[in-house]
């Protein structure tokens, strides 16, 4: 297998996590990006070395040149962006949530089945430095044996009345605004 042609769309802080996660593989290149917005899509790949980049995310779903399609867009576009992904036969790496709705991840599913085209959802820490070096540190034996984790993930992005983050909000974020 040859290196894969990575699409990314969003490329805000979930989008620039994945371009960084992909280009630590060796494995792939990012070869496009898409946002809502042309000029600042230009903007973004031109200071990531991306080759292409679209303010409509059917044109990068489109380009003969992307393999696998990121999506890193806001959640309640993840449904629409990773059915024009599946339909065109390119495989899906959505970051969580799938979609907003039991019924279209189902739909989704169902989709991706028929066709044949192989799709994931990621929750992007995963690729983070300290989760892999927990990771080897449990698979080496370091911890010893587990029988039972509790974690927590702790934030301070909302701590102030002044902070703001569009996944607050149920048109953007979804209902859950997971």
């Amino acid at each position: 297998m040859g290196t894969l042609h990575a699409g990314i769309v969003g490329a805000g802080r979930i989008g620039r996590a994945h371009i960084a996660a992909i280009r630590s593989t060796g494995l792939a290149d990012v070869e496009a990006v898409a946002m809502r917005d042309a000029d600042r899509a230009g903007s973004v790949a031109k200071e990531l070395g991306i080759p292409a980049y679209y303010g409509d995310y059917h044109d990068l779903v489109a380009d003969p040149r992307v393999d696998v399609v990121h999506v890193c867009a806001p959640n309640v576009s993840h449904y629409e962006i990773c059915k024009a992904a599946v339909l065109a036969g390119k495989p899906v790496l959505c970051e969580k949530p799938l979609a907003i709705s039991a019924a279209q991840s189902g739909e989704l599913l169902d989709l991706s089945i028929a066709r044949n085209v192989k799709t994931a959802v990621n929750f992007v820490y995963r690729h983070y430095a300290a989760v892999k070096e927990l990771r080897d540190i449990i698979s080496g034996g370091g911890l010893g044996d587990i029988y039972a984790a509790h974690g927590e993930y702790l934030q301070d992005w909302l701590l102030c009345d002044s902070d703001y983050d569009w996944r607050v909000e149920s048109s953007s974020g979804g209902p859950s605004r997971a």
